[in-house]
């Protein structure tokens, strides 16, 4: 059968659901079947562009892998936030290939250096404590630790297709070949040697070459860890 009537049909009845639809999607709502294409060739499933039981079942598997969000929770129970989004949902930064994360300030945080902190109409609005580790958002094994023009920065390969990059680190806390459980420690952060502040920027791809996705669909359903 022709994958876009096979596809059609399975959404119609159910089978095929929003769900599956977004852990599909690299991109925002590129071709249903090329994209289909991408995630059977990363699951190592037949491809044909099919969304039939088999990778349906693999994409459920995805949806339920143990993740988490790349920073902790602070003590007070506050979340780490996207203050810059991926470049399809970023139109001011259309080469903007990940997220960016910090924190809400609070006026009665620690007074930090002007580094770790932002500031909108003369207050401050985003910060990151100078002692906030970056985790590993899901276990795997680090294949890349190390130095680049922004900062130093660490890719973990989940061993599902797909690995996850922390950016902007000032220092690391694990090498290369080093296996990691979700919510490890990894890095500490840093700001990029081009300019900018304090912050976690941090992207996802396919493992077996770099094409940089919307974190927040990898991230969809993952836990916050406590502090």
């Amino acid at each position: 059968m022709d994958p876009r009537s096979y596809n059609a049909r399975e959404i119609r009845n159910g089978d095929l659901t929003a769900e599956h639809l977004s852990a599909i999607f690299a991109e925002t709502r590129l071709d249903l079947e090329s994209e289909i294409r991408t995630f059977q060739r990363l699951k190592g499933l037949h491809v044909d562009g099919c969304a039939g039981p088999k990778t349906r079942a693999a994409i459920d598997k995805t949806q339920t892998a143990r993740r988490c969000y790349p920073l902790r929770c602070l003590q007070d129970g506050r979340k780490p936030v996207e203050t810059s989004a991926y470049k399809t949902r970023n139109p001011s930064r259309p080469t903007h290939c990940g997220s960016d994360f910090f924190y809400r300030y609070h006026d009665d945080d620690p007074d930090v250096p002007a580094l770790y902190h932002i500031t909108k109409r003369g207050k401050r609005r985003w910060w990151y404590p100078t002692d906030v580790a970056i985790v590993a958002a899901a276990a795997g094994e680090v294949t890349i630790a190390g130095e680049t023009g922004t900062g130093h920065r660490v890719w973990v390969d989940h061993r599902d297709g797909t690995r996850t990059g922390y950016f902007h680190c000032r220092s690391l806390l694990v090498a290369k070949g080093s296996e990691v459980e979700l919510g490890d420690p990894i890095a500490m952060p840093g700001a990029s040697p081009k300019g900018g502040k304090v912050h976690l920027h941090f992207e996802w791809s396919p493992s077996g070459y770099y094409q940089p996705r919307d974190p927040l669909v990898w991230l969809a359903g993952a836990s916050f860890l406590a502090g």
